[in-house]
């Protein structure tokens, strides 16, 4: 793989054929090995788990290895029980995202766009008495006339987006049986992610819901901007399942190309969208995220609000200053009886003015405590109204990675 990147961006304008990748291929995974029709998608999945395997800083556990990073994500499957409302959750990591081209039923589906098989993809499926047992109110056993729904979501989205279209239909396990849905789909230039992710799912349900905190205009958690993907590569089968041919169109910067084998032509955008996809990929339009660092828009919010917090403590503590300078400056409060009253000047009837300082305590603002306890209690104050704003950007942290 490091050749190949080398040989790609090197100046040697010469065709390059990467038979040494390849032939580590076929070394690596036996199953691909030799000269029968392979499938791309698998194709695709083995090199990244063997890119995987072989990378620095590799783990079994939140990997961050160059495969991870890049491609990784998470779906989540939640089952609701229509009779107690209980939801399980279940998380799982994907490198890809496979879309079916049919119906739950398996019947021919008019809305093929990359749009409508999203929505299929997360759109609640009705499961029967039988196929689930809920913990609360099943006991540990199916619930006569109880059923639930199960819902797919997209819990972190990756750097790259890679959807499959699942053009092979195998009905039997017997591969002579296969053949292929070719159908056209259509799939745009960008696509907005946001409303088949966890977190937009759940907040547009409350907006929806008549409950505690219902009502609430929706609005997307985080830059909008975020969820914003651009098309990059298509991957194209051409033919049938037993004689078929693979092409590829791929950008570079702001031009197309469609690689066919060994020919590779300049091309168009227009012409990469009308053609008959069997894999699509996205790359993030702005990669704000990344491993082990705050998103900016999180590390702006927590400085306004520390600059809050100490412009307040300072109105506090220069309010508490001012009071008690005026307390110790204040003349003598013995009474009217001292040197300015022995001058018979007209000081004497000035110096009289602190008896009745003393008589109107009601108009002088007395402060409620030390500035510490106010700010505390401010501070309280602006941890509750922003408990919400929390629990969202831990949720964005996790889902974009």
């Amino acid at each position: 793989m490091d050749k190949l990147f080398t040989e790609i961006y090197s100046e040697d304008n010469s065709p390059y054929g990467p038979s040494g990748f390849l032939y580590t291929l076929w070394k690596a995974s036996s199953e691909l090995s030799g000269y029968a029709q392979q499938d791309a998608h698998e194709s695709f999945i083995t090199v990244l788990n063997q890119i995987h395997s072989t990378s620095r800083g590799s783990t079994n556990v939140s990997c961050n290895c160059i495969i991870h990073s890049t491609f990784a994500g998470s779906l989540q499957s939640d089952v609701k029980c229509e009779k107690c409302g209980n939801t399980n959750s279940t998380v799982d990591p994907t490198l890809d995202i496979s879309l079916e081209l049919k119906g739950k039923a398996g019947e021919t589906v008019g809305d093929n766009t990359l749009e409508g098989c999203l929505r299929r993809f997360t759109q609640p499926e009705r499961l029967g008495p039988k196929e689930y047992s809920c913990s609360k109110c099943g006991k540990g056993s199916p619930v006569r006339g109880a059923e639930a729904s199960k819902r797919l979501s997209i819990r972190k989205l990756p750097a790259v987006l890679s959807f499959q279209f699942k053009r092979f239909e195998h009905k039997t396990n017997d591969k002579s049986s296969a053949r292929k849905i070719d159908v056209p789909v259509r799939f745009p230039s960008s696509i907005n992610m946001a409303a088949y992710t966890t977190l937009v799912m759940k907040e547009m349900e409350k907006e929806n819901s008549t409950g505690p905190g219902a009502g609430v205009p929706f609005s997307y958690p985080g830059p909008e901007a975020l969820y914003e993907y651009d098309l990059f590569a298509v991957i194209n089968h051409e033919g049938q399942i037993d004689n078929g041919h693979y092409t590829n169109y791929a950008r570079f910067e702001n031009e197309w190309y469609r690689f066919d084998d060994d020919k590779v032509a300049h091309t168009t955008q227009a012409e990469c969208l009308n053609s008959n996809a069997y894999m699509c990929f996205y790359v993030k339009r702005h990669l704000d995220y990344k491993p082990y660092q705050t998103p900016t828009y999180v590390l702006m919010r927590e400085t306004e609000a520390q600059k809050e917090r100490e412009r307040e403590l300072r109105e506090l503590k220069e309010k508490e200053r001012t009071e008690r300078e005026g307390t110790q400056g204040s003349p003598s409060s013995s009474g009217g009886g001292g040197p300015g009253s022995a001058n018979g000047s007209g000081s004497g009837a000035s110096k009289s003015a602190p008896p009745k300082d003393r008589d109107r305590p009601e108009t002088r603002e007395v402060p409620t405590g030390r500035p510490e306890t106010q700010l505390k209690s401010k501070e309280k104050t602006m941890k509750s109204k922003e408990s919400r704003d929390k629990e969202i950007d831990d949720a964005l942290w996790e889902m974009l990675g």
